[in-house]
């Protein structure tokens, strides 16, 4: 039977890395798990891949309780050791057997599913993710999970992120009910395409929309993610669809059955959808 820190540290790591998404944050807790430090960590992603400055401050704050609001804290940022409740946690070697597990059962799971993502990301097409995966991978410095509804631009990582719930609910008020959508604005079946709609009360003059226009010049990278519906309430994972670009055409609209203005704006997909994912998204749901 583990303590009230063992259990909190393992429901972390559980929580956030077991999944395996990436494997950064599973090598750095095994190597502290075998007694390792931070640095050692660094000279061995060096030996395989080397880190971004974003991504290394990424994963290193995910340990020093510096990413997600109340996480338990693995690395003291102060002296970067082991912090201490992690460290008399590990002399317990069950606990130490269990993480053990934990990050053997997660490299596993990184090496069937998510190992063949994006070179200039740790997003794999076609597959899903939560909110805060999303911020993980993409190597912001905090989960920004609760900014984040509808689109987010984040500045130092120069990445615009599209979240997009594809089939609307029948109660949701008339106000939000936006019609993203697949296509062109002039080929409705243009699966290469997509339609995206802005958050409410924007035209194509207000400086939200500027900003977002500005991107096609700026270098920032956008990246589409699609949720067929609301029915995974507890996880709310989107299907990371691929990069886009913008294509320049944007639209002023209402949204239907109102006088609340929107923007529509139109992508296209950098790689050609895969139309096993375009047909389950764009299905109806019984």
């Amino acid at each position: 039977k583990f303590d009230k820190v063992q259990e909190s540290i393992l429901n972390y790591a559980s929580v956030r890395f077991a999944a395996g998404k990436r494997a950064y944050e599973l090598l750095l807790l095994k190597t502290l798990a075998n007694g390792a430090s931070l640095q050692d960590w660094k000279t061995i992603m060096d030996s395989i891949e080397p880190l971004s400055p974003a991504q290394e401050k990424c994963v290193t704050n995910q340990f020093t309780g510096d990413f997600f609001a109340n996480s338990p804290v693995l690395i003291d940022k102060k002296t970067n050791e082991l912090s201490k409740e992690f460290k008399l946690a590990l002399a317990d070697e069950n606990f130490k057997y269990a993480i053990s597990e934990l990050v053997e059962f997660g490299i596993n799971r990184y090496k069937s599913n998510y190992h063949n993502c994006e070179q200039n990301s740790s997003l794999c097409p076609n597959m899903k993710y939560t909110y805060s995966e999303v911020c993980q991978l993409l190597n912001y410095e905090k989960d920004l999970t609760s900014v984040m509804m509808g689109y987010w631009h984040d500045e130092k990582t120069k990445s615009f992120s599209v979240f997009v719930n594809y089939e609307k609910e029948p109660d949701m008020s008339e106000s939000t009910k936006y019609h993203d959508r697949f296509g062109s604005m002039t080929n409705p079946d243009d699966s290469n395409h997509f339609v995206a709609i802005s958050k409410s009360r924007q035209t194509t003059q207000s400086s939200q929309i500027k900003k977002i226009a500005s991107f096609m010049e700026s270098g920032t990278t956008i990246r589409l993610c699609v949720r067929k519906n609301k029915n995974d309430k507890t996880s709310k994972e989107f299907y990371y669809l691929g990069e886009v670009v913008l294509t320049g055409n944007m639209q002023d609209g209402f949204i239907p059955g109102t006088e609340v203005p929107i923007v529509e704006i139109e992508y296209k997909f950098v790689k050609p959808i895969d139309h096993r994912i375009y047909e389950y998204i764009t299905e109806k749901s019984l």
